[in-house]
């Protein structure tokens, strides 16, 4: 009988790891990105976004949601490569807020983006951004997680790995 309760909790125990670790996928639009299961996703273009990810709010008081979105910017006709947007994303970053990284990546799969990560101030909010920017195609593909820059620290090894999984399809 001990060995039967035992059991049943174990079997119980894995199946809410199993629940509270799944991922979710999305794939369309020239591109896929895995992320983790408790965050909420948006699909309503609002702000232009393609999607948005949010985490939950800590508490009753937390009155901004860390989260990551993509926004697809079409650049047909412009004539604008991946050194041309990052000369303008930096100067735009100047102009705005404090520019604290900005990098080349070649990952693994040869894909090559720009890592930026900048601090700004809306209203009486800091805010810190981390992006990844990606042109192919003419379209520019601009994955940024946003966070209040006193929770940034929290937030990020999670958030990077979610964008870590982001992938442009070879068709696109």
């Amino acid at each position: 009988m001990k060995l039967k309760i035992l059991l049943i909790v174990l079997i119980t125990t894995q199946i809410l790891i199993s629940q509270n670790n799944s991922s979710k996928e999305i794939n369309r639009n020239g591109y896929s990105i895995s992320y983790p299961s408790e965050l909420r996703l948006d699909e309503s273009s609002r702000n232009g976004t393609e999607f948005s990810l949010f985490t939950e709010k800590t508490d009753i008081t937390d009155d901004f949601v860390e989260n990551i979105n993509l926004i697809i910017q079409d650049l047909k006709g412009m004539n604008i490569d991946l050194d041309n947007y990052v000369e303008i994303t930096e100067n735009q970053v100047r102009h705005n807020g404090k520019l604290i990284f900005s990098g080349r990546i070649i990952s693994n799969e040869n894909s090559e983006f720009h890592k930026f990560i900048y601090e700004l101030k809306i209203g009486n909010r800091n805010l810190t951004a981390f992006q990844y920017a990606f042109v192919k195609t003419e379209k520019a593909y601009i994955l940024t997680f946003t966070s209040e820059s006193s929770e940034y620290d929290k937030y990020l090894e999670k958030m990077k790995y979610i964008m870590d999984s982001f992938k442009l399809n070879e068709q696109h």
